[in-house]
């Protein structure tokens, strides 16, 4: 399990009341240093998100996980993203400028880390003349992935479940599936 940022709950709340001028109010998500090189947020972040707690307008969790892991239990307004072409078709014509994009998988080891470095890639590529600026430049990994957010906050999950990937009733999904991907990686 993943630790929180070292506040206790009071410089929390207080953190998150704080706004900066001039600047989106998604900038202000402790992020937890990695050695991954990616802005990773705690599921505790999340589950603030999603109570209103942070007040930001507008937030996008993208689960990267398998259909039947997602159908299982999925944390509140997430979008199952499996491919690439599911995440540019529901991010295409919408404003995602300072805009928390937040990207997880079972464990936020694989598949969430492997799409988070797609996106940011994708979106350098296509801003490559206006660079630093960034279509979507409030991305983040939620440290954990689903089994830490579930094990923590079931309440925001629906269904209230969690199925594992490798669970042995869809073993036989699961292997068609890492040979689907294998062909087309």
């Amino acid at each position: 399990m993943s630790t929180d940022p070292p506040m206790r709950q009071c410089k929390l709340e207080e953190f998150f009341s704080q706004k900066k001028q001039g600047k989106s109010e998604a900038e202000i998500l402790p992020k937890i240093p990695n050695s991954l090189d990616m802005n990773t947020i705690s599921p505790s972040t999340v589950a603030l998100l999603l109570k209103g707690d942070i007040l930001v307008d507008k937030f996008l969790i993208l689960d990267c996980r398998f259909d039947y892991e997602y159908e299982g239990g999925h944390i509140l307004s997430a979008q199952n993203t499996s491919s690439k072409e599911q995440v540019l078709s529901l991010l295409e014509g919408q404003d995602w400028e300072n805009v928390p994009i937040i990207v997880h998988c079972e464990f936020s080891q694989m598949r969430g880390p492997t799409m988070f470095k797609w996106l940011r890639n994708y979106d350098r590529n296509k801003n490559l003349e206006n660079y630093p600026i960034l279509t979507y430049p409030e991305l983040y990994l939620m440290q954990g992935g689903y089994a830490e957010f579930f094990a923590r906050n079931p309440e925001l999950c629906a269904p209230s479940n969690y199925v594992p990937c490798n669970q042995k009733k869809h073993k036989r999904a699961f292997t068609q599936i890492k040979k689907h991907n294998k062909l087309i990686m």
